[in-house]
């Protein structure tokens, strides 16, 4: 597990994101709110998060929701850590500020089975939420269903808050997840993308029959010899490479079958006998 300092956090999880999500990749449209919401808060605790890339969406919460129990955000936390096998790659996000545009900050890789398992033993009691209406709140008992829809005395539904039973108790926790963060070893974002990569077209082709192998390169060297490479998406061309190299470590080259057959078809000098063995 690394850390990675002064990075794009947009761009940086998006790359990652394409690398593992292959389904609902339009879930990352409300993280990048939730991220430029972040950066723009007065509030430096909003500036900590929790991301996951999923095989199908993704998620963004604030650390501290995550932390807190029966809140939403720690219900689907650990959700796919219990109830499914899916790869997760999972990251905490701290926001430093805007530069140029671009909202920079670090990313701290995850070990999201551990991480989960590390969520439920750690996150602190709480067993109130708060209801945020236009006019007033209402209190509840935290994981109670509830409606988002307009109060008929306190208005427009804004949003739910669960309230931890110790503040104390849970900025406690988050310092404590700070300072694990901080001991990581300083990485590479684009070499950890690039190492994704590599280890997700690996599994990919190790799942591949040869028939869907050879289609793909079919299909791929169809449209580069058509001129069609606009249909070509980087993720075919990526898959492709691998293949032709998978090929051509399990295969010899044209080129070297054809020295291989030109030196068995090259006539042999025949054997000179040795003198002892001509009989007289």
């Amino acid at each position: 597990m690394n850390k990675f300092e002064n990075v794009d956090i947009i761009d940086s999880l998006r790359r990652i994101m394409n690398v593992n999500t292959k389904h609902y990749k339009a879930d990352f449209i409300y993280d990048v709110d939730k991220i430029q919401e972040a950066a723009l808060s007065d509030n430096a605790e909003n500036k900590r998060l929790l991301f996951m890339s999923r095989p199908s969406g993704t998620y963004c919460f604030r650390e501290a929701e995550v932390f807190k129990k029966d809140s939403a955000a720690y219900n689907t936390w650990k959700f796919y850590g219990e109830q499914t096998s899916d790869k997760i790659l999972a990251y905490a996000v701290r926001i430093t500020g805007i530069d140029d545009g671009k909202i920079k900050g670090s990313l701290y890789e995850l070990d999201y089975t551990a991480h989960f398992k590390h969520v439920i033993q750690t996150a602190v009691r709480s067993d109130i939420q708060t209801l945020h209406y236009k006019h007033g709140d209402i209190d509840m008992s935290a994981g109670k269903w509830f409606s988002a829809e307009p109060h008929p005395k306190y208005g427009d539904f804004l949003r739910c808050e669960v309230k931890p039973n110790s503040l104390r108790e849970l900025k406690s926790v988050l310092e404590g997840e700070r300072h694990s963060y901080e001991k990581l070893p300083s990485g590479d974002i684009d070499r950890h993308i690039e190492n994704l990569n590599a280890a997700e077209l690996k599994d990919r082709v190790s799942k591949m029959t040869e028939e869907e192998k050879q289609s793909h390169i079919d299909g791929v060297e169809i449209s580069l010899d058509y001129g069609m490479t606009e249909a070509l998406t980087k993720s075919d061309m990526d898959l492709y490479n691998a293949l032709i190299k998978e090929h051509s470590e399990h295969k010899p080259s044209i080129r070297r079958q054809l020295a291989k057959s030109k030196d068995k078809s090259k006539p042999t000098k025949p054997k000179t006998p040795k003198k002892e063995d001509i009989s007289l």
